[in-house]
């Protein structure tokens, strides 16, 4: 399960529950399909309700190809990602990331993660 928020500079999307690589291919193309993409600032990804997340190195790979091609698209985004470790999930979206982008982090608080955004996109 999920839900995206737009807001006028950037886009937060949040998962709850047992999510899949399918899940999360069909929000990021969600997101990246829509016509407010291209004008945002900072997206924000939050993972701090899910019970369990299942992504095959498929899934992963076209992920990451979703990700380069959006980030082809609109190239000033900052990225920051909410989940409750710095374990597994963690160190899959820095591996995402840093393949897209010079400048993401990786909060444990959705609080901290929109203080950063906010100190990046005023």
């Amino acid at each position: 399960m999920y839900k995206i928020e737009w807001a006028d500079n950037g886009v937060y999307w949040k998962y709850y529950g047992d999510i899949s690589g399918r899940e999360i291919i069909e929000v990021s193309q969600l997101i990246y399909d829509d016509p407010r993409f291209a004008k945002i600032k900072y997206k924000l990804v939050d993972f701090l309700d899910i019970d369990s997340i299942k992504l095959s190195q498929e899934e992963e790979a076209e992920i990451v190809g979703l990700h380069k091609a959006a980030a082809l698209s609109n190239g000033n985004i900052e990225n920051a990602v909410v989940t409750r470790s710095n374990g597994e999930l963690a160190n899959k979206f820095a591996y995402f990331f840093s393949s897209l982008c010079s400048e993401f982090c990786v909060f444990q608080d959705r609080d901290k993660g929109n203080n950063w955004l906010s100190s990046k996109c005023t």
